[in-house]
């Protein structure tokens, strides 16, 4: 039940399940790892955090969790933490598009831009068709002032995805401001 609310957009009802399977199995990394996205949606960012910290320590080998753990970790403003849990889910899984491209948006919020960069493209060589990792791309090569750099991948985007506000947006404001 907790996993169709989940899959269907309703944290809210989904936390309420996991929790009340986590009485049942309370080691359940599943459950665990589920919830912590849960919450973290729901912006309980440091609920989540700890529910996902239990998580990848009764369950180290469960890329899951670090890529979650990462992702809250990240939105809640601890960057070096996510930046850790980054590195050690790429060790367990270096063919993992998400957690390269969670450490490439990490290095970003750290102004590290380059490392940002090649993160990214990491990731996409992995999954190319990742929007959502080519509009950061794009929005690194932006804060960098490489607006053909950044164009390009809007364009790129907007072939796969022609109604992308965001690439529509930013592709606009650099067409302006180079005229």
């Amino acid at each position: 039940m907790a996993f169709s609310l989940q899959r269907d957009a309703k944290p809210e009802k989904a936390e309420k399940y996991y929790k009340k399977a986590l009485e049942i199995d309370p080691d359940n990394a599943i459950y665990l790892i589920n919830l912590g996205y849960v919450l973290s949606e729901q912006q309980k960012n440091e609920e989540a955090i700890n529910y996902l910290r239990y998580a990848v320590n009764i369950s180290p080998d469960f890329v899951e969790g670090w890529i979650n753990l990462s992702s809250a970790y990240i939105d809640s403003g601890q960057i070096d933490d996510g930046l850790i849990c980054c590195n050690k889910g790429i060790d367990l899984d270096p063919s993992n598009p998400i957690l390269w491209n969670n450490r490439g948006y990490a290095y970003a919020l750290k102004n590290n831009l380059n490392n940002a960069i090649s993160n990214y493209k990491e990731s996409l060589r992995l999954r190319p068709d990742n929007t959502d990792t080519m509009y950061h791309l794009a929005s690194t090569y932006y804060a960098m002032r490489q607006y053909d750099k950044a164009i390009k991948i809007y364009d790129d985007i907007l072939a796969l995805e022609p109604t992308h506000l965001n690439a529509l947006y930013w592709k606009s404001i650099i067409a302006n401001t180079q005229k």
